[in-house]
């Protein structure tokens, strides 16, 4: 079957997300899309999904947000230059002022990074909850589903069977 659930939390360090979708599949397929401060929690995620699912192809994504906590900001220098020279060698005069100010907010001068967010023993325990609701919701969209095609197949039936 088919399915989709998407669950939420809060935690000391933002809000975060959980999205589960899955697909029929022969055998028991996970993938995992988790921020590298999660990355315990990759296992224990896998083997939830395999203790309520024998088959299927699962993606599991989990992220965060921070919230109004300061996002890193890096300058890419190269890209950063790369304008400035053909700012330069276009309008014949050194970039400085409104001009450099412009050029920083040319796509891909400025990179935010979320960085390495710190999970408590706590926290984690508490995202695995979270983890299995939305596995629970998924079980309940996966049953519907069921159910409709199940509902869908008999009439099918039903009607080609008062066909003369």
């Amino acid at each position: 079957m088919t399915g989709f659930a998407r669950g939420d939390g809060h935690a000391s360090f933002g809000t975060f997300f959980i999205e589960v979708k899955s697909v029929i599949g022969k055998g028991l397929d996970v993938r995992l899309n988790v921020p590298r401060s999660f990355a315990a929690l990759e296992n224990p995620i896998k083997a939830k999904l395999s203790e309520q699912f024998s088959r299927g192809s699962f993606q599991v994504s989990l992220k965060y947000d921070a919230g109004d906590a300061a996002v890193p900001v890096k300058v890419n220098e190269v890209a950063l230059r790369a304008r400035v020279a053909a700012y330069e060698t276009a309008d014949g005069q050194l970039a400085t002022g409104q001009a450099l100010a412009t050029l920083m907010t040319a796509r891909g001068v400025l990179e935010e990074r979320q960085g390495e967010i710190e999970v408590s023993e706590i926290e984690e325990a508490a995202m695995l909850y979270f983890v299995e609701e939305t596995l629970d919701r998924l079980v309940v969209a996966r049953d519907e589903e069921g159910a409709k095609l199940s509902s869908l197949k008999s009439a099918k039936v039903d009607e080609e069977e008062e066909l003369p």
